[in-house]
């Protein structure tokens, strides 16, 4: 995904620069806001984001460990993968980011969710 953002031969990039790992929080920020914003179109409330952090580990892992960093006790998470295809060159590019909600918060949109997709209202 770097040597695409950057403009490089793809499989170039061994270790990811300062410059890389912003490119690649943008693009992060750029997908939760959008989550976020179509999340809370359709259930009509308010959500807010945090800056994004990035990290690449076993996803249990990260997430208790971002858990801990942001000092939330964090039971559920919202996993959602990303394919895309780049142009040009056919290059499929394939993540994962999550969403990660404050105790309590995920019952509440998750029973939102379904109060929604059931009354249609």
């Amino acid at each position: 995904m770097i040597d695409i953002l950057m403009g490089r031969e793809i499989g170039s990039t061994k270790r990811a620069s300062e410059m890389d790992e912003s490119s690649l929080k943008e693009i992060g920020n750029i997908l939760v806001v959008n989550t976020l914003t179509a999340l809370s179109e359709f259930l009509d409330v308010s959500l807010e984001e945090q800056v994004p952090l990035l990290a690449s580990d076993n996803p249990v892992s990260l997430i208790d460990a971002i858990a801990v960093e942001i000092g939330q006790k964090s039971e559920k998470s919202l996993r959602i993968e990303v394919v895309m295809d780049v142009e040009p060159g056919g290059t499929t590019v394939s993540f994962s980011f999550y969403l990660l909600f404050m105790e309590g918060d995920a019952e509440d949109i998750i029973y939102m969710v379904r109060e929604k997709l059931t009354t249609g209202l």
